[in-house]
Order: C-alpha cells, then structure tokens, then sequence
C-alpha cells in the first residue's frame, strides 16, 4: 500500500495540473467565423459535460462573447489539440488556425487577466467583459467545474478589476460596444430618430440605455419574451412590438438594431420594395447575421455590423490608452502573485482526488433512494448534498493553502488525504478512442 501511494505521489509531481486555454478572437478571425465559434448558454452546459466526462479536465471556465469564444481548463494532460478538433467538427469550422493557444500556468494567467479587464476587446476597456466573466464564473460553479485553482484565480481578477477602476483612468468614461452604437446613431444626425431594438437580453437592455441616455429617440422594443420587452419599456419609458409583428413595421423606423442571437431576422425580402424618402439604418450587433448584409444593396439602406463598431472610438479611449502601462503594471503585480501561489499549491490534484471520491459517493447515495423520492425532493436532496460536500470539500482545501502561505510542509497532510480518498487507478482512455455524443447546435 506504502509503495503503491508512493508511485501515485510521484506521478503526481512529475505530471502536475497545468492551466490552459484554447481561444478564437476577433484578432485572427472575422465576424463568420465568430459567429459560427459562439455559444448560448444551453450550449456552455453541454460544453461543460464533454469537458467533464470525455476530455476528463480538472476545471473549466468558457467565455464566449461577440467578439470570442475561450476555454480554460485545467489538465495534468495537454489536450488542447484535441478540443480544438472537436470545437473545429461541432462548429463545422474547416480553418483549426483560427484557435490559437496557451501551454503554461502563467501565459494562460495573463491571458485571462487582459481579457477580463478589457485589453483585448475591440473597444478598449468595454466594461461589459468584466460582467461577462461573472456571469460565466457562476455558470463554470453551476457545472461543477470550478475548483481550487478558478476560484482563486477568478476572484483575484475581480478583485484586479476594483484596482484597475481605482487607481487608473482606465475605466473613465464611456467606452462599450452599447456605448459605441448610441454614438453611431447620433453620427447619423436624424432629429428625433425612431428605434428598434430587437432583443432584450442583458446585452439588449444596455444598448437600449445608452441610447435613451445620449439620443433623443423614439424607442421600441420586441423581444420573444413579451414580459421583459414590457419590464424594459417600463423603466426606459420605450414602447413594445409584438415579437411576432416586427417585421410589418420595419418600414416605420429610421434605425433598427438587433441584438438577438438568431439567424434571419431580417432579410432583403422584408425591405425589399418599400418607397422611401430617408435612409433606413441597420446595426446588427450579434454574431449570428440576424440582418442579411444584402439589404444594403437597396437603395436607401445602410448597414452597419460588429467590425464596423471597432473603428468608431472617442476622446474616452485616448485616456485609456495613456492608461494601459499602469494598468498593465498591475497585472503583473497581481498575478505574479497568483502565478506563484499556483505553483506551490502542490496538493491541488489529491484535494480533485477528494472530490471526485465524495462527488461518487454523493451520486450513489442519491441513486439509492431514488424509488423514495419524487422529483421536487430529489431536486432538493441533490443541491443540498451537492453543497453540503463543496463546503466539505473547503476545510481540507484553506488548510492546506494557509499552510502553503506560511511556508510550512504540507507533504504529509496530503499523503493522508491520498490514502483515505484513494481509489483504484483505472486504465485512462484515448479521447480520440471515446464516442463523442451527437451535438444538436440547436439545443
């Protein structure tokens, strides 16, 4: 047994966990290309489970905006190759150079760290990323892929992100993808424009708030869900349109944006015909060409996209630019930090160990009761187990870290924690050898 644990010990050291990341951006790729990259939400979830059970990652964290899509893992096996092939067959994406990669613990830290603070977006400093990461954070614990190292590393760039705002410029001002279209309407310089806004996601609601805040318009909003349209249109004193009815009224307006994620929204047909003695505008702001670009080539139509929006800036992103060494000064500080706590975190893969044990012993312990319990109890059974053992799983984990912090030897604690969770080894098997489940991109 003494010999047996020592092997595991070994292997351990010798094939620590590495932090990586997989990513398409705007940088390398056009908006097609993002487009077909993206995911919704429904997507994200399913993404998760393949990381999980197929490609067997520690954690995960997925980003995917308008103008990226990003996966962070944690692995003691390099399998970005992997992911990328399988990104390239479910996204049906021919070019795998378009993916670009990173191979060690702090390449992969700095990467996240510039992204989340607006570095890398197309409009420097949009302070929507920073939101995006929260929102994707929750849904990285909702899937139960968010362990010791994600939650200390996102944590620390939020906490970066409070500097950032503090002690620099880099956050003054308005500077937003929203931000940036309520500045291309006013360009326009129509008098009291009438609007449409289709789509009334989180996204959606901020447009339409930039616009009621820098133009004098007229705004309505259509939206799937009539009761958020309603709720929108309440406290931006808009007007609503039945999802269903839009495109009959396409012909009143003088601007329409959408910010639905959904393919032929608009097309040529719609406007096609319609007598005109003013120009019509539209802004497409998804990645899925929701407004066929054709449309412009009606007379009195122009269309406007996500790559148009990159160029349009304002005096705000000057001071942001001057603001770039300091805030780049305090990356470095914060994740030289985080990196070197990372690397003498030498117990993360026994506390995965631990998780894994209690997460099978969770499952079956649910599994035998399931003929007793109906579908709301065993809802309930499973988030309070699924919590009980997370908080279970947090005594072993700060104290290994205090100890780590203050310099003292951890090794024994974590043979201890080896040996009382240890499970027989099981043969891993090849990715490329498993049956990846069909993915529906309509899920």
């Amino acid at each position: 047994m003494v010999r047996k644990q020592q092997t595991q010990d070994e292997r351990m050291k010798k094939t620590p966990q590495i932090f990586r990341c997989i990513y398409l951006s705007f940088h390398k790729s056009n908006l097609e290309i993002r487009a077909k990259a993206s995911f919704v939400e429904e997507e994200i979830s399913h993404l998760y489970f393949q990381l999980k059970e197929v490609f067997k990652t520690d954690e995960a964290f997925v980003i995917s905006t308008c103008n990226r899509t990003e996966i962070y893992y944690l692995s003691q096996t390099d399998i970005s190759d992997e992911i990328i092939s399988y990104l390239s067959l479910i996204k049906e994406i021919n070019n795998k150079n378009v993916f670009s990669k990173t191979t060690a613990n702090s390449e992969t830290v700095k990467r996240l760290f510039r992204v989340g603070l607006g570095l890398e977006s197309q409009i420097l400093g949009d302070q929507q990323i920073i939101h995006q990461f929260k929102k994707a954070y929750q849904q990285s614990c909702d899937a139960n892929m968010a362990g010791v190292i994600l939650h200390k590393t996102l944590h620390t760039l939020f906490h970066t992100n409070k500097r950032v705002v503090n002690e620099t410029k880099f956050s003054s001002g308005q500077a937003s993808i929203a931000y940036v279209a309520a500045q291309l309407i006013n360009s326009f310089q129509v008098q009291n424009p009438k609007i449409l806004v289709i789509g009334i996601g989180e996204f959606g609601k901020e447009v339409t708030k930039n616009i009621k805040s820098l133009c004098n318009a007229t705004i309505s909003l259509t939206n799937r869900s009539k009761e958020k349209a309603e709720s929108l249109a309440k406290e931006t004193k808009a007007s609503t349109i039945a999802f269903s009815k839009y495109l009959d009224h396409l012909h009143s307006f003088d601007i329409i944006i959408n910010c639905a994620h959904k393919e032929g929204l608009i097309k040529k047909e719609h406007v096609n015909g319609t007598k005109k003695l003013t120009y019509s505008y539209f802004i497409d702001l998804s990645v899925s060409h929701a407004i066929e670009k054709d449309i412009e080539s009606i007379t009195g139509n122009i269309y406007y996209n996500l790559d148009d929006l990159k160029d349009i800036s304002d005096k705000s992103l000057e001071v942001r630019k001057k603001s770039i060494p300091k805030v780049e000064k305090i990356i470095e500080e914060e994740t030289s930090k985080l990196i070197n706590w990372q690397d003498h975190t030498s117990f993360n893969p026994v506390l995965t160990q631990v998780k894994n044990t209690l997460e099978e012993i969770r499952k079956k312990t649910i599994t035998s009761q399931l003929k007793s319990l109906d579908e709301n109890n065993l809802k309930v059974v499973n988030e309070i187990t699924l919590k009980f053992m997370n908080e279970l799983i947090k005594m072993p984990a700060l104290d290994l870290q205090q100890r780590c912090m203050r310099g003292e030897d951890t090794d024994e604690r974590v043979k201890i924690l080896s040996e009382i969770f240890s499970a027989e080894e099981k043969k891993p098997t090849s990715i490329s050898s498993q049956i990846i489940p069909s993915y529906n991109k309509n899920i």
